[in-house]
């Protein structure tokens, strides 16, 4: 499990371009998918003041990753790696 939750994390990581604070901040509650499932939106503890967010106030807009199931061909080799 522990190997599942790093392996995770370095995807989002990767998907999101957020800082490992950023992504710390992340609730569980906070996820929900879209109503046809292409898309994922993360969304931060409420509390959470990111490192330049400043006194400005300004609010952390949540993590939406989409899927890449569109730009994926139908050829069987390119199904692959869309798994």
């Amino acid at each position: 499990m522990k190997l599942l939750t790093v392996k995770t994390l370095f995807l989002l990581a990767l998907a999101s371009g957020k800082r490992g604070g950023e992504l710390s901040a992340l609730t569980r509650e906070g996820f929900s998918w879209n109503n046809s499932r292409t898309a994922l939106t993360l969304r931060f503890d409420p509390t959470f003041v990111y490192k330049t967010q400043g006194k400005m106030g300004n609010t952390i807009n949540p993590i939406v990753i989409e899927s890449i199931g569109d730009v994926v061909g139908n050829e069987p080799e390119e199904m692959v790696y869309a798994r």
